[in-house]
């Protein structure tokens, strides 16, 4: 798999980010199916122009070396492991490439902290254990990569599964935001937002409903246009109050009256927060990892 600072998914389409208000009901309910979520052609172009070959391949070498022995750029990254599998995590200099290790054996369900390659840069990610992060041809171990010179957002969580990878930018330029799916929406002043995401979660191809414990019925977007969680698609949230207990529901569960397949799972944050719900595992044995957005 390769890597992109745009959507990076196996399915070819990119995240829709849905604003959803804290409200109940049973409208009818979309799917996300690829002709909801299609990508625009501007997105597609510019996945191919990032997933291109250099015009000047790299040279492997240099020894390994860690966090403190290089100088940080101004982008940043931030990786989390939503797959079953234990990952490394390298940033690597381009042109003569000499990679540097920010941690090995990163777990299922855990995130690292934010890093910022050199610049010029990549974040690097392989399968555990595998070694030769310099690797710039046939590299089945890299699971992907992501440059610093993209220009599109100076900072980055990159969200592994076990079948694809998704770049989201947490600082988009003003041009972007709405424009692409990648780019979250700046943090509402007047309200805590969560991100629900439940791509890596197995078994849900027909999508999962969202309900608050306490209230009743399912939460619905503000659009009416009723996307489910799960996918491509990126759906925000509104929560009342300081933290909401949040429980996820099957697709056929209409009104979420019926017990939940996920959680409850406690979401956090004052007005002006944002905050990611990763779902991962499979209905029935669902974990989530909750990360605020820095």
């Amino acid at each position: 798999m390769t890597g992109s600072s745009r959507v990076r998914v196996l399915l070819g389409v990119p995240m829709v980010v849905i604003m959803v208000a804290c409200s109940s009901g049973a409208d009818p309910t979309t799917a996300p199916t690829a002709a909801t979520i299609a990508p625009t052609a501007a997105a597609t172009a510019a996945t191919a122009a990032q997933t291109a070959a250099p015009s000047a391949q790299p040279t492997s070498g240099g020894a390994i070396g860690g966090p403190g022995d290089y100088t940080p750029g101004p982008v940043s990254y931030r990786v989390v492991n939503a797959g079953g599998k234990p990952v490394d995590v390298y940033v690597r200099t381009q042109g003569l490439v000499q990679a540097y290790r920010i941690t090995e054996g990163l777990a299922p369900g855990q995130a690292t902290e934010y890093v910022a390659p050199p610049d010029p840069g990549t974040l690097v990610v392989t399968t555990a254990g595998a070694g030769n992060p310099t690797c710039v041809a046939t590299c089945p171990h890299i699971l992907g990569t992501w440059s610093t010179t993209a220009g599109v957002s100076d900072q980055h969580t990159v969200i592994l599964s076990d079948r694809d990878a998704t770049d989201l930018w947490e600082h988009p330029r003003a041009a972007d935001a709405g424009q692409f799916a990648n780019a979250i929406p700046p943090a509402d002043p007047a309200a805590a937002t969560f991100y629900a995401i439940g791509g890596p979660v197995s078994g849900a191809e027909f999508g999962l409903r969202l309900a608050y414990t306490g209230k009743t019925g399912c939460q619905e977007d503000a659009t009416k246009s009723a996307l489910l969680i799960g996918g491509t698609s990126i759906i925000a949230f509104v929560h009342p109050g300081d933290s909401a207990q949040v429980t996820i529901h099957d697709s056929a569960d209409r009104d979420c009256s019926a017990p939940p397949v996920g959680g409850p799972f406690a979401v956090t944050g004052a007005a002006g927060s944002r905050t990611y719900l990763i779902l991962t595992g499979s209905k029935g044995s669902m974990k989530a990892i909750v990360l605020p957005v820095r």
